[in-house]
């Protein structure tokens, strides 16, 4: 794949989703106690409107619809946070959306992407089910998809975030990025190309949800069923496909985390960062600090803080030490 003719996306999204989207503040944070084992930037996108860097991608999407197109209404399927994210783009752009999410998925986040005006359906057990109950209901409806990470227009959006890291910590070595169905790495890979950087790029996974260690074994996009993890907004069934062209050359390694590492990275965010994330957004700073990732000494790392729409019932016991 021609990664050179792709990058260009990512300054044209940029352009067009100025002013609607939040820059989000890199915040700087010596590591005085040596608990991560370098100073780190870390590129705030909790503090992101609807809580996530998603709301990138799904702005450069729906702004670039056709008239017809957002006469024929969208459709996407989500955790919740590109969920929130479309309907947040389409409310704002006056079309109709509509939601396949899961019985499983965080009911906070299912309520917030109702309060946004979209259709919420929650026929699939889970997220496996509902990418299968998605292509049904795009066949039938006729409706325009809004792919959570597998759309070209979608990368590049996301694909903003790691370009405003780049120009606010133009000295990074390392991006650790938290890793599910590819969007925003594929934008971080592309981002770097685009701004002719060689900057090493980790991704990041829950260990019980490794989409792209599936799609590096099978030699592409594999469909799988996930493990729980509180990191529910890191839990898609598969890796996608155009994500793992773009990145399969860029990306040599692979950190994931456990359970009891995440609520590590929640922890320290809560208390050292002041950020109120959410698991998936925590575990680059979990595969730091339980020394997941190899961190050379000078090296400089910048980690993607995706999101911030906890569930209070996960993230207290993780804060109290339980």
């Amino acid at each position: 794949m021609n990664l050179d003719e792709l990058a260009p996306l990512v300054g044209d999204a940029a352009g067009r989703i100025a002013g609607h989207v939040i820059r989000t503040p890199v915040l700087r944070m010596t590591d005085f106690g040596g608990e991560l084992g370098t100073d780190v930037a870390l590129k705030a996108e909790a503090l992101q409107r609807t809580g996530s860097f998603k709301i990138r991608g799904a702005l450069n999407t729906i702004l670039s619809l056709s008239v017809k197109e957002r006469e024929r209404g969208v459709i996407t399927f989500s955790a919740g946070n590109h969920a929130q994210a479309v309907a947040c783009a389409c409310a704002q752009a006056g079309i109709d959306c509509y939601v396949v999410m899961w019985r499983t998925a965080n009911p906070r986040k299912v309520t917030a992407t109702r309060a946004w005006g979209a259709t919420v359906d929650v026929e699939a057990a889970d997220s496996t089910e509902a990418a299968d109950r998605l292509a049904e209901l795009v066949r039938s409806s006729g409706r325009v998809l809004v792919h959570p990470f597998e759309d070209p227009r979608v990368i590049a959006g996301q694909g903003t975030a790691t370009a405003e890291l780049l120009q606010d910590a133009p000295e990074l070595d390392v991006l650790l990025v938290p890793t599910s169905g590819g969007g925003l790495l594929a934008g971080a890979v592309l981002a770097c190309v685009a701004a002719a950087r060689e900057v090493e790029i980790i991704p990041v996974q829950p260990e019980s949800a490794p989409s792209l260690r599936h799609a590096m074994a099978g030699g592409g996009s594999v469909r799988y069923r996930p493990g729980a993890t509180a990191a529910d907004a890191l839990a898609a069934p598969f890796f996608g496909a155009l994500n793992f062209d773009i990145v399969r050359d860029r990306v040599s390694d692979l950190a994931t985390v456990t359970e009891p590492e995440i609520a590590d990275g929640v922890r320290w965010c809560y208390e050292r960062a002041k950020l109120a994330v959410e698991p998936g957004g925590a575990v680059p700073i979990a595969a730091l600090l339980a020394r997941r990732v190899s961190v050379q000494a000078g090296q400089r790392v910048g980690v993607l803080v995706s999101g911030a729409n906890p569930d209070p019932a996960v993230i207290a016991p993780m804060l109290t030490g339980g």
